[in-house]
């Protein structure tokens, strides 16, 4: 069997079987919110100002624009199926780079594999809201291979004219503003072909290596200057503040120790959910050896590199005020380690030259499927039929006024009765945990049982609350969202 048909067959079976997934009906955090406030016509006087203040007008307006495509929250999972394209073109992206820098196709396509199924980026396809973030990462790659063919030069790369260069360069920054207005974290997939390139550079002189890095990030910050210059002048002209996320922090010691534990996790490879299994501390002491490895052999501009992009990769994060260590945030520095992880596999052992070396991805494959099916769409699916019956029992309104309280679950509703309690992040977590998506994705369900009521009707006369010990329970409807 050739590798192409090979190639094929992998990439139909995951297709195909995320897919599967990602066809139930479900919802998650932000959509029903959205959703409702698109129904009830103020979507662009609120949601949209508060994606402004984050920074990110262009991703509140596709997702807006998508969400009002979708027209309900069953409607969503065409919006997912827009983000398993995206994912998967991201990854072809980088396959294609890697072949042209005379990487072998065998270790190329095991590197956009393990990308694929890198659990970051599984957020990314299952989670609706979430379609437009790939638009950034593609985007602003093709900003960093922009930028890599006007400094290739000096890394043996064909040099072009200066002409070409200054156009090159100009596409390269509106490029990359656009990914950053967009969606700032995915926006950094920038560094991406640079790192690439100057590890595979390997009969490079450092000199040469440390000017082309120079000038690399030198358009990578004009970039982001260029964007904060942007980014206030729409704060400024709609009148509004950037939220607190948006805002630089000062604990330098603390980032710096949270940055050493996110550089551990993404060394993990962050493919396994089973947190507290040995196997999965085997992939950073395996990333960690490589490391020896190349400081044996006195690589110190390799690992410099390693190390450089890796907080490049991080950078917003370590920078503002309030961040988290979910795995979509340090994705792509999983990016980075899994590509040198593979390239050094290359170099120990030339296995990873031959077809066989291929099928080392279907375990990967195969653990991505288990993370999306047992870690959320399952427990997540289940929320939303529970739910949707629970709504579909209620009431008609008519003058009277129809009162519901709802349960909040604690956060850890799911990891609670499952194998995976160990893992924390956006996986295993019920939207219930979370109070304000509860009510509208009530309404939601509400509106779409019952068409001929107006919005203004059902928030007039549906009263969703929380349940809580004070709460007046006569003539109301109970919602038990902490259902077993």
């Amino acid at each position: 069997m050739t590798i192409r048909k090979i190639e094929v067959l992998l990439i139909i079976l995951v297709i195909t079987t995320i897919g599967f997934l990602l066809s139930r009906h479900y919802f998650f955090l932000d959509e029903p919110n959205i959703l409702w406030e698109i129904k009830q016509g103020v979507v662009w006087e609120n949601f949209f100002k508060r994606f402004i203040s984050d920074g990110r007008p262009v991703y509140g307006w596709i997702v807006i624009k998508g969400i009002s495509f979708a027209e309900s929250l069953s409607g969503l999972r065409y919006l997912r199926i827009i983000c398993v394209i995206l994912t998967f073109f991201f990854c072809y992206l980088i396959y294609m780079f890697l072949k042209k820098r005379s990487v072998d196709e065998v270790p190329a396509f095991i590197i956009a594999a393990l990308v694929f199924c890198l659990p970051g980026f599984s957020i990314f396809m299952i989670w609706s809201e979430c379609f437009p973030q790939h638009l950034s990462s593609i985007l602003s790659f093709c900003a960093g291979v922009s930028t890599f063919r006007v400094f290739g030069w000096m890394l043996k790369e064909e040099r072009i004219s200066k002409a070409k260069e200054n156009l090159y360069i100009a596409f390269a920054l509106l490029l990359q503003i656009f990914s950053l207005l967009n969606y700032q974290g995915t926006s950094l997939a920038f560094i991406l072909p640079g790192f690439f390139a100057l590890l595979l550079s390997s009969t490079i002189s450092i000199p040469l290596k440390m000017r082309f890095t120079k000038y690399y990030i030198l358009i990578f910050f004009l970039s982001l200057g260029l964007y904060y210059l942007v980014y206030r002048s729409l704060l400024a002209n709609y009148h509004i503040e950037a939220v607190s996320r948006a805002k630089i922090g000062s604990n330098v010691l603390s980032k710096v120790k949270w940055f050493s534990n996110i550089f551990f996790e993404a060394s993990a490879l962050h493919l396994l959910l089973f947190k507290a299994f040995l196997l999965r501390q085997l992939f950073s002491f395996f990333v960690f050896f490589l490391i020896i490895r190349d400081a044996y052999k006195k690589r110190w501009a390799d690992l410099f590199f390693l190390l450089l992009f890796s907080i490049l990769s991080f950078l917003p994060h370590l920078l503002i005020g309030e961040s988290w260590g979910a795995s979509r945030n340090f994705v792509l520095m999983s990016v980075l380690i899994t590509f040198y992880s593979v390239i050094r596999c290359v170099e120990l052992t030339s296995f990873f030259k031959t077809q066989t070396a291929l099928f080392l991805t279907l375990p990967f494959i195969a653990i991505s499927f288990l993370n999306i099916k047992y870690a959320f769409v399952d427990p997540v699916g289940n929320d939303y039929d529970n739910l949707k019956a629970k709504v579909a029992a209620l009431p008609v309104l008519k003058q009277d006024t129809v009162k519901v309280l709802y349960t909040v679950p604690p956060f850890n509703v799911h990891s609670e009765k499952s194998f995976l309690r160990s893992f924390t992040d956006e996986f295993n977590v019920s939207p219930f945990s979370f109070e304000w998506p509860i009510a509208p994705a009530i309404k939601c369900f509400y509106s779409k049982v019952h068409p001929s009521l107006s919005t203004t009707q059902i928030d007039a006369k549906l009263t969703i609350k929380p349940l809580t010990e004070k709460s007046d329970t006569i003539n109301s409807i109970i919602f038990d969202l902490n259902y077993k």
